[in-house]
């Protein structure tokens, strides 16, 4: 690998296109054609690349190490399997100890999985490194290019495209001395994964994400280059502006096409976009002169309160027009004499039914959770 006679800008569009083509066959029998014709003038013919297959959680991925420089390719994920792992890290991604990367657990531990797949040893000589990858491939390399850093590694360059949020604000602050470029296609619903708090604050209302439904919002736009349709490239960091017709709660915004099984969030719309911009030949590049950069929420009680009421409010108007129950919940079969019961319990803020520690049902409000408690006790006694 030869460090010294690329000099490609990190939006270039052909350079991009290939890198997106690498990406698309990394679930494919051999891709180590378009791994060598991703970075011209990089990977030499000679390199070893190194591959490293499927699992719960990392997605395929390759690298190639050479002449003090390592390149790693991150394809996105596949299918739903790594959506527990996403939903873990993030409901957990303020009291995790890894959290001091910024990271959220999920990335962290794929992050620190393809640094000891790689080798220890063999990155011991690596000064450069250049980092690819797609969706949740984009944020595990953002999540391995702080645990790089933090060791004091110089040189760190990262594209991503269509990554989710890959942590707290933290993590950029680590990344802020590396080159971390990040493509969204204007149509991509997975940018806004997962949204902050006060951008779908119903979120806040529940400690189990998934039961709540319908929240629509503005939601920020987080750093990056968003890409058009005519291959237009435009800085739209921080803007708050965009408006997502379907902010819905996390298990949504991970599922079919609200997010990561979207059309346009797969690597074939990328692809299309970095082509009309690269036959463009000379792409428009739109950077705005003063633009809001997405900034931490610093939150006083008050206004944590204010989140908490709108979300509550969001819930319980969304509760009396949708079914409120678990449907994932399936009714134990228990003894007649069992002193367990449906009760009526606070899930998060918003009154609900559980039956031990398993949420069963919510509300709306207190009392018609007592009455759907009482309803599921008197359907379970024939079983009692």
């Amino acid at each position: 690998m030869n460090t010294l006679t690329w000099q490609g800008k990190v939006t270039d569009p052909l350079m991009n296109l290939r890198n997106c083509q690498a990406l698309a066959t990394l679930y494919g029998s051999n891709p180590t054609m378009y791994l060598r014709s991703a970075l011209l003038g990089v990977i030499e013919s000679n390199d070893e690349i190194g591959f490293r297959g499927l699992d719960a959680v990392c997605p395929p991925t390759a690298w190639c190490i050479s002449g003090g420089s390592c390149a790693v390719w991150c394809a996105g994920t596949s299918g739903r399997i790594h959506v527990p792992q996403l939903l873990a890290g993030w409901n957990s991604v303020y009291d995790d100890w890894q959290t001091s990367y910024g990271a959220s657990g999920a990335f962290y531990n794929a992050g620190r999985l393809l640094i000891d797949t790689i080798g220890p040893d063999a990155l011991a000589g690596v000064n450069k490194y250049y980092l690819f990858g797609h969706s949740y491939g984009g944020a595990c390399m953002q999540a391995m290019a702080a645990i790089l850093r933090s060791a004091g590694n110089p040189d760190m360059r990262i594209w991503s495209y269509g990554s989710p949020r890959p942590g707290l604000f933290r993590l950029g602050t680590i990344l802020s001395s590396a080159t971390n470029t990040r493509f969204y296609a204007d149509n991509d619903p997975v940018r806004f994964i997962p949204p902050h708090s006060s951008e779908v604050p119903s979120l806040t209302a529940l400690d189990n994400w998934d039961l709540v439904r319908g929240c629509n919002t503005q939601v920020q736009c987080p750093n990056g280059w968003q890409l058009e349709a005519d291959g237009r490239m435009v800085e739209t960091e921080g803007n708050p502006t965009v408006l997502h017709a379907v902010a819905m709660s996390i298990i949504d915004w991970c599922m079919d096409l609200n997010g990561f099984r979207s059309v346009n969030h797969a690597l074939g719309n990328y692809i299309a976009r970095f082509q009309a911009a690269y036959t463009t030949l000379n792409p428009v590049v739109d950077v705005e002169t003063s633009r809001p950069r997405e900034v931490e929420e610093v939150l006083t009680i008050r206004q944590r309160e204010q989140i908490v009421d709108v979300g509550i409010r969001d819930v319980n108007t969304v509760l009396h027009q949708e079914p409120n129950l678990n449907t994932d919940y399936v009714v134990p079969q228990l003894p007649r004499n069992s002193p367990l019961r449906f009760k009526r319990r606070k899930v998060g803020r918003i009154w609900g039914v559980k039956f031990g520690t398993d949420v069963v049902a919510l509300g709306p409000g207190k009392r018609h959770a007592g009455k759907l408690a009482r309803a599921f006790n008197r359907a379970a006694r024939a079983n009692w």
